[in-house]
């Protein structure tokens, strides 16, 4: 699945050109579903891990212990990184993080925004972040002690959560701030990531059928938003494009698992294209607050070619600085965590 490392180079770079250049080049308007690919994702990875982890339970694991080494896993890929940002900002003085670091400090930063109805400078993205985190803390008890029969219908509801979320908070006047941020908002994206690798594990032989079927819903779906806007119907556009891009990337990470041939696949394996993927989480953390830094040196505000050169330039060598000489090395500790522990080893 070595190719999931250039979409996440893909989503990431989507993203920053949407906060650096989306406001004057429209293409890149676009950049902002990069997220929702982060969300399928993620979805299709931390559900594969926790099926197996269910598997390792019912073959006289202690689920507990599954759970904690879950847990653990996941606290040494994110937190020291999240944390560690959070405090140098907030000791460098940006208001923005000080304004709301209880929020941010309790991966809240999505309800904050919700609640706000505005974005609040370098801090906006972290939303996202608290998205998954909250996923994070539901999902694998879902996963690993649900029925079984009983987890795809869950799956599927989760999927239309978000729709039904989207379609309430256009009725009662939400902004585009309030039903981005809203924490059911993303969750079809997260659940399609999370059915394709149910799929995948149980019904191996019908996944490539899943996957067009999810490709073909997405491109009618997209459709159906382009004919909205020309009969000017917004709220159409608000309901189905998430929905419509989620599908999408359902079928291209289902593509990317199996592995692309030809040009594409070679493209997917394009070294560099790999590393910028291995340290997009740090990419996406550092971004907006590298965007404010020609700012905080006093840079001339006429000099935008030069300012986001240097802003770009800082997005991604403090990402890479960061992932081989802190991030890397705490990641490493995960060696300790093994899932397969104890008896289940033998």
């Amino acid at each position: 699945m070595t190719q999931l490392d250039a979409l996440r180079a893909f989503a990431v770079a989507g993203v920053v050109a949407y906060h650096f250049l989306g406001a004057r080049v429209a293409l890149f308007r676009f950049g902002e579903r990069g997220v929702d690919l982060f969300f399928v994702l993620s979805g299709f990875l931390i559900t594969g891990i926790l099926l197996r982890c269910r598997d390792l339970i019912h073959g006289g694991q202690s689920p507990w212990l599954t759970v904690r080494q879950f847990y653990i896993r996941r606290f040494l890929r994110i937190f020291p990184l999240f944390y560690f940002v959070l405090a140098l900002t907030w000791l460098l003085g940006f208001p923005d993080v000080r304004a709301a670091i209880g929020w941010h400090v309790a991966y809240l930063s999505d309800v904050y925004f919700f609640h706000r109805a505005q974005w609040q400078g370098g801090t906006s993205h972290l939303w996202s972040l608290a998205v998954e985190e909250q996923f994070y803390l539901v999902w694998p008890w879902l996963v690993l002690f649900l029925n079984r029969r009983a987890l795809i219908p869950v799956t599927i509801g989760l999927i239309l959560a978000a729709p039904i979320t989207r379609a309430w908070g256009a009725l009662h006047g939400w902004n585009d701030v309030s039903l981005r941020t809203f924490p059911l908002e993303s969750v079809d994206a997260l659940g399609l990531g999370a059915l394709l690798a149910i799929g995948w594990r149980e019904f191996p032989d019908r996944v490539t059928r899943l996957r067009m079927a999810a490709l073909i819903a997405g491109i009618l779906a997209l459709l159906a938003v382009a004919v909205a806007r020309l009969l000017h119907v917004p709220a159409v556009h608000t309901i189905a494009e998430p929905l419509g891009f989620a599908l999408i990337f359902c079928w291209l990470v289902g593509a990317a698992a199996v592995g692309f041939a030809g040009v594409a696949g070679r493209v997917l394996l394009f070294r560099p294209l790999l590393l910028i993927g291995t340290v997009s989480y740090g990419i996406y953390i550092y971004h907006l607050f590298a965007l404010r830094v020609p700012g905080m040196l006093h840079l001339s505000p006429t000099h935008h070619a030069f300012n986001l050169l240097l802003a770009l330039l800082l997005t991604v060598l403090v990402p890479l600085t960061s992932w081989f000489f802190y991030e890397k090395p705490i990641n490493s500790l995960k060696a300790h965590f093994p899932y397969r522990t104890g008896a289940a080893k033998r």
